[in-house]
């Protein structure tokens, strides 16, 4: 390119390998080759010459790979003149792609311009500059696919002109179909793939391949490569990855189109069938209906099937969904995120009508009844703590000032939380709130199922422990345990399903161990390791489930009297126990648990 500055000439391109050399080479007449050309270089990138008198130049550049050179690139004209200069910043020569040409280029000049004209072919387009530069847009619909030529002239009031003749491909990029797999689909071990890939060029696309990613795209591992337009495979995920895999098709011009999807993976155990699958990640499971976000839709759909006939009803449509849930007869509770105060929405939908209950920092539903602390930015460490029957609509403030997160709520719709003055509250239906927890230290973090609360206790504000595992059931409070040295965490150190309750404590020898106390009052230990287990849930029947190092890296269910050998359910999901079935969801399918 002339520029850009009068008398200088301006070079580009696209390397077609990993090349980092490059021979220019001018000439000043047409058909230059590497034997006839002056040799400029060799360049580690683009090349501007400055100096050249008002002349019409011809360049190509090779690559130097290995030592070897290779062939020349396809020729450039240039003619300059002293009174003006270019410089061209779109396109790059080697592919623009798609159905119209965008030129952007600086201009020089030391009079006005009187005429800038870009085309290609017999297509024209005029330069309109501005103070930024000069663009032109031309469309090359109809034009043969393959190598074409962008054609520059620019003239100025006296009559000095540039000219510029830029070879280029006409190649639009590949498209690439991937009808499996679909977003957090499952593989156990190996993924089903089912794409294709359509192109113009006549001949079909040169390949596709699939790759094991990290989460900046990069390439761990390569899981499988074609040089077919279409695969319809089952491919073993093997090796280092991250959970995220790149289908990508290339056509014979080198460009690419990649569609990347995240992929969960589930063990294969006995037990752990699965029953259902659906076209998004699955957010919440109930005995008639799965709640799901369907990525196949145009942005984001929130869905609700039914288990029986797999009738879809959407429930709404909106940018970024947080968690959802399923109350009785297909009600459904959904939050929608924000970029905007409030961060988070709360919003109920019941028989085709959409309730906004206002912001909100966090949902716990059971059975017909959910709680949430109001999303209130004038003190994030305390809210309003509300109430909604899902069976009648009706909303009722608990309390407030409730903290902002870990409340909880049983199926008969009693609420077990805590204050800002760290003491533990249980409200139940006829006789309301009451403080169970002793009038100092930090007590916080209940759970409840009806029948007991259980919440962590320390000694005193900022103390690093021992903590204690607290039971209430109305009549006295239990230790758990005691002694704990890092803040217990419901659902991981205690959990509360039935009357029966689940909590962490050290064995003989020092290591977390899993206990349970029937709704009798009779505690036995589940696990007797000799490294720590984890919590994962109780059933209401007293079924524990739980991780440890131990055990396999598989989850484990264990079942009073808890005598038995524990039984592998695969790994992390969450689990349901609806109506005597386990089931458990991982991403976009529902598995069933019969062990």
């Amino acid at each position: 390119m002339p520029g850009p500055v009068a008398g200088q000439v301006t070079l580009s391109w696209l390397p077609s390998s990993n090349s980092l050399q490059f021979r220019v080479y001018r000439g000043t007449a047409p058909g230059v080759t590497p034997g006839t050309g002056a040799l400029i270089g060799p360049v580690v990138s683009g090349h501007v010459e400055s100096g050249l008198a008002p002349n019409t130049y011809y360049y190509i550049v090779t690559q130097i790979s290995e030592g070897q050179e290779s062939a020349p690139s396809e020729e450039t004209r240039v003619v300059t003149d002293d009174a003006i200069g270019l410089s061209l910043v779109r396109p790059v020569p080697g592919g623009p792609g798609g159905d119209a040409l965008a030129v952007e280029l600086v201009i020089t000049s030391d009079f006005e311009i009187a005429s800038a004209v870009a085309s290609v072919a017999d297509r024209q387009a005029p330069l309109v500059g501005s103070a930024s530069g000069w663009r032109a847009t031309v469309d090359l619909r109809e034009l043969p696919h393959g190598p074409q030529r962008l054609r520059l002239v620019v003239t100025d009031v006296q009559g000095h002109h540039v000219e510029a003749e830029i070879p280029f491909r006409y190649d639009t990029p590949p498209v690439l179909t991937v009808q499996a797999p679909l977003n957090f689909d499952v593989a156990r071990p190996d993924l089903h793939v089912t794409a294709s890939c359509t192109d113009d060029d006549a001949t079909g696309c040169a390949g596709i391949s699939i790759d094991a990613v990290d989460a900046t795209g990069r390439q761990v591992a390569q899981l499988f490569s074609t040089d077919a337009s279409s695969l319809d495979v089952d491919v073993p995920l093997t090796g280092p990855r991250s959970g995220l895999i790149r289908i990508t098709a290339f056509d014979r011009g080198g460009q690419a189109d990649s569609v990347f999807r995240e992929i969960l993976e589930e063990p294969v155990a006995a037990a752990v069938q699965p029953i259902l699958h659906v076209p998004g990640k699955i957010l919440d499971v109930s005995a008639d209906f799965v709640l799901f976000v369907d990525s196949t839709a145009e942005g984001s759909a929130l869905v609700r099937r039914a288990r029986t006939d797999g009738t879809n009803v959407t429930i709404a449509e909106v940018p970024r969904f947080g968690p959802a849930f399923l109350g009785p007869s297909g009600v459904v509770l959904y939050v929608e995120r924000t970029d905007v105060y409030p961060f988070a929405r709360l919003s109920e939908w019941r028989n085709g009508v959409t309730t906004n209950l206002g912001g909100v920092f966090e949902v716990r539903v059971a059975g017909q009844f959910a709680i949430w602390e109001v999303g209130d930015l004038g003190n994030v460490f305390v809210s309003p703590l509300m109430r909604r029957d899902l069976g009648s609509g009706s909303t009722m403030l608990i309390a407030d000032d409730a903290g902002n997160t870990q409340q909880s709520v049983a199926a008969d719709g009693d609420v077990a939380y805590w204050t800002n003055t760290f003491g533990v509250w249980w409200y139940q239906d006829g006789t309301g709130a009451e403080q169970i927890s002793p009038p100092d230290g930090v007590n916080t973090y209940p759970v409840t199922d009806g029948e007991q609360v259980i919440y962590r206790r320390a000694p005193q504000l900022g103390d690093a422990g021992p903590w204690e595992i607290i039971r209430q059931d109305g009549a006295g409070a239990t230790v758990l345990a005691a002694g704990i040295p890092a803040e217990p965490i419901p659902g991981a150190d205690y959990a509360v399903n039935g009357g029966w309750a689940a909590f962490r404590r050290a064995g003989s020898g020092g290591q977390l161990q899993i206990w349970t106390r029937s709704p009798a009052g009779e505690e036995r230990q589940v696990t007797t390791f000799g490294t720590s287990s984890e919590l994962r849930g109780i059933g209401p029947a007293g079924e524990v489930l739980f991780a440890s190092a131990a055990a396999a890296s598989e989850l484990q269910l264990s079942r009073p009297p808890y005598d038995a050998p524990s039984v592998p359910v695969g790994g992390a999901g969450e689990f349901h126990f609806l109506d005597g079935e386990l089931v458990k969801t991982v991403g976009t399918t529902l598995f069933s648990i019969t062990p």
